[in-house]
């Protein structure tokens, strides 16, 4: 195996923490969470080198600067921790440098583009935009182009800050046993990711992994918090307690039961993870032409075709198709729904939770297995409507009794 240096794939912080959007919310020394730490809540102004670029997609530098707003004036104040933020930001992210790069470039050179992904839960707010309701903040700033070492590549600065003290939280801080994940996630990496490398890939092998820079032309990879629970630092003034969609999935819900909050996900055909991008059903072009990028020819499936598109959450996803131009669902081996996940959770035990009847059991034997792209075993298929559509829910076990597979479909039948 390969161990190029310049192989970095995009892993912990910038996947684990970037859509991680925590529940509670506060103004610097009044708002609090659950232990009574105070930060402040923060607006940002996007601050950019050369606006016409930006607009039509020439070179230019861009970047988020933040500063404290009280949400009850909508005024904004002095803060030192919002400072340590933007000076971290600056520095870490090299800012001054790629606009001093810029401003040298010919027409004729290879062009550089800097941008930034900002993951926080938020409110919006007539005249100011996105208002930070949470604890914690995830950016992921790509530089695509020519680099400060003069030399074309791409680069990804992934920082997360804790607005309590306006630190930067490390890849560590997230668990009780930061080795036992890094071993899980590259054993992971090599036994099942590696092999199935799709061929722009195959030179760049994917060690050593990255945790705090990421660069050089490669892939990405992503973990989700279910796959890496059992490392997880789940104490309640662990960085994970503050992370909504972890205690969503952790079945804390104080208003309802926890399969009835389920079903009313489903019914709104949405279920807050990254297997399932929105409403179904959906034109096929947009989602494997503009939302993701088909890497391989489709699969054959019953009634359809089946497709897998190169994107790190959707690891172990296909998109279900009619064999037209219409998406009508997804198969995944790789989801983590309140109490239901694959490779972990026992039918028995999932049908539990979900709490009624399945409409149908079915057994699946090699070939049937096979032609579904499933597993040998059996499933439960759940029916429901939302409006005049009727959809499915079906849990795919293998023979061992443990749920693999999860499709979430129209019901084309």
């Amino acid at each position: 195996m390969k161990h190029l240096k310049k192989a970095m794939v995009w892993l912990a912080l910038a996947v684990i923490l970037l859509s991680a959007l925590p529940l509670a919310a506060g103004a610097e020394g009044t708002g609090t969470v659950e232990n009574s730490v105070s930060f402040p809540n923060l607006a940002y102004d996007y601050v950019t080198s050369n606006d016409e670029a930006y607009e039509t997609g020439g070179s230019y530098v861009a970047y988020p600067l933040f500063y404290a707003i009280d949400p009850e004036t909508m005024e904004s104040y002095a803060s030192t921790i919002v400072d340590k933020i933007n000076h971290t930001i600056l520095e870490t992210c090299h800012i001054g440098e790629y606009e001093e790069l810029l401003s040298t470039f010919q027409p004729y050179e290879t062009g550089l583009q800097m941008d930034c992904s900002i993951g926080m839960n938020w409110d919006w707010y007539e005249g100011v935009g996105k208002v930070s309701t949470g604890r914690y903040i995830s950016l992921l700033f790509s530089v695509h182009g020519k680099m400060l070492s003069g030399r074309p590549s791409q680069i990804y600065y992934p920082l997360t800050f804790d607005l309590a003290t306006g630190d930067l939280v490390s890849f560590d801080q997230l668990f009780t046993d930061p080795e036992g994940a890094k071993a899980f996630i590259e054993k992971t990496i090599e036994d099942e990711i590696e092999p199935d490398l799709s061929t722009y890939l195959e030179n760049n092998q994917l060690f050593p992994v990255p945790y705090d820079r990421l660069s050089g032309y490669s892939g990405a990879v992503s973990f989700n918090y279910g796959e890496l629970a059992d490392w997880l630092d789940l104490s309640p003034d662990g960085v994970a307690a503050q992370i909504s969609e972890w205690r969503m999935v952790r079945a804390e819900l104080p208003t309802v039961s926890d399969s009835e909050f389920f079903w009313g996900m489903l019914r709104e055909n949405y279920n807050g993870h990254a297997w399932f991008p929105g409403k179904l059903p959906r034109g096929m072009d947009f989602i494997l032409h503009v939302l993701f990028r088909s890497t391989v020819d489709p699969y054959y499936y019953p009634g359809g075709e089946a497709y897998e598109v190169e994107d790190a959450q959707l690891r172990g996803t296909l998109f279900l198709t009619d064999g037209g131009d219409t998406v009508y669902g997804l198969l995944t081996s790789r989801a983590y729904l309140m109490e239901i996940q694959t490779g972990k959770t026992a039918l028995s035990d999932a049908e539990r939770f979900l709490g009624r009847e399945p409409a149908a059991r079915i057994t699946l034997d090699e070939a049937a297995a096979e032609m579904y792209l499933v597993c040998t075993g059996t499933a439960s298929v759940y029916r429901f409507e939302d409006g005049s559509i009727a959809f499915t829910f079906t849990l795919y076990a293998d023979q061992d009794g443990i749920v693999q597979y999860i499709k979430y479909a129209q019901d084309i039948s």
